[in-house]
């Protein structure tokens, strides 16, 4: 009987050590970190208690590039990393209908169009509305350039990593 629980107590063992092993090719790091996303309601906030510049993502719900930026680009770790370290990230629906107060001033939706657009879109691209566009606002809320178009992560980073973009001189 000795031998019995000897060898019971010996296969209990190795199956609890057996859940401490770990697959060489598991990740037990955090999960992969995620972009963080705020509202454009908060830009004025973001731009008053942080010393980052803000990337205001222009998209429309009907735009798949917009969705590609989304699905694909904005989820490259490195990217995901560079942009979390320096940037603000805003997420703003060019057609959305409510009023935006902001540095005094309110924007509104504006119908037109098949679909019409918000002012504040209008503001951010200089007019030019294409979907997705990206604003890189200073923190006086002034927008120093404007990225069009679906980007890969490589050609989004190289774009939002040069001195210019950094305020570095």
């Amino acid at each position: 009987m000795n031998t019995f629980k000897t060898v019971f107590l010996a296969i209990i063992a190795l199956g609890l050590f057996s859940f401490c092993l770990v697959d060489s090719n598991t990740n037990l790091s955090a999960p992969t970190s995620q972009l963080k996303w705020h509202s454009i309601q908060e830009l004025e906030r973001l731009a008053k208690e942080s010393n980052k510049k803000i990337i205001v993502d222009i998209y429309t719900d009907w735009c798949r590039p917009c969705k590609m930026m989304d699905s694909k680009t904005f989820q490259d770790p490195s990217l995901i990393e560079h942009l979390n370290k320096n940037f603000k990230m805003v997420k703003f629906n060019a057609e959305s209908r409510g009023d935006i107060e902001l540095s005094g001033k309110t924007y509104g939706f504006v119908k037109g169009g098949r679909r019409g657009y918000h002012q504040l879109a209008a503001k951010l691209t200089n007019g030019r509305l294409a979907y997705p566009s990206f604003a890189i606002l200073n923190t006086n809320l002034e927008v120093e350039k404007v990225i069009v178009g679906y980007k890969d992560a490589a050609t989004f980073k190289a774009m939002t990593t040069s001195k210019e973009v950094l305020g570095q001189k």
